[in-house]
């Protein structure tokens, strides 16, 4: 289900989620990595173009990730929350910052490099939209940084162009 939010077949996706949560309602809803999947399932209600729905879910994937110390699936469920606010508040962007700070802080505690840099993106991203221009290019410049040293060329090489862009942006202003 969460590759398939990823790829844009949000309905496959959500029809998947509704499986898997079902059968974990039948084997007594406690599974390894539940808060993973609740997590999985806030992001695919955000990629599917529904904030409101993914903040609704955000919060009880975080609230089953505290409860059994699950630092991945309540970091993701911060980003998720954080980027959903973003698009539902922009003009209030503190306390989606708030839930990128926490998520980024919660991925580093836990080691997840990868995570980190993804969440650089996300956060370089919607400061670019805000237009906090020097912002969004260091959150893409860490983010160039992290994927390159993670052996993701494709990937770091697009956070690389999103850097140049903001600088771009900001010498012509």
């Amino acid at each position: 289900a969460w590759a398939l939010s990823r790829l844009g077949r949000h309905d496959e996706a959500e029809a998947r989620m509704s499986e898997a949560i079902g059968e974990a309602d039948k084997i007594g809803g406690r599974i390894v990595a539940a808060d993973w999947i609740a997590a999985a399932n806030a992001e695919l209600a955000l990629t599917a173009g529904r904030p409101d729905e993914a903040v609704a879910r955000a919060a009880p994937a975080i609230e089953k990730a505290r409860a059994i110390g699950g630092i991945y699936g309540e970091a993701v469920a911060q980003r998720i929350w954080g980027q959903a606010l973003a698009r539902l508040q922009p003009s209030a962007p503190e306390e989606a910052d708030l839930h990128l700070a926490t998520s980024m802080d919660l991925f580093q505690e836990g080691g997840c490099k990868l995570e980190v840099a993804h969440t650089h993106a996300a956060w370089g991203a919607l400061l670019h939209d805000r237009g906090d221009l020097a912002g969004a290019a260091d959150h893409f410049g860490h983010a160039a940084e992290l994927l390159k040293a993670a052996g993701m060329p494709k990937i770091a090489k697009a956070a690389a162009a999103n850097l140049r862009a903001a600088r771009k942006e900001i010498n012509v202003s």
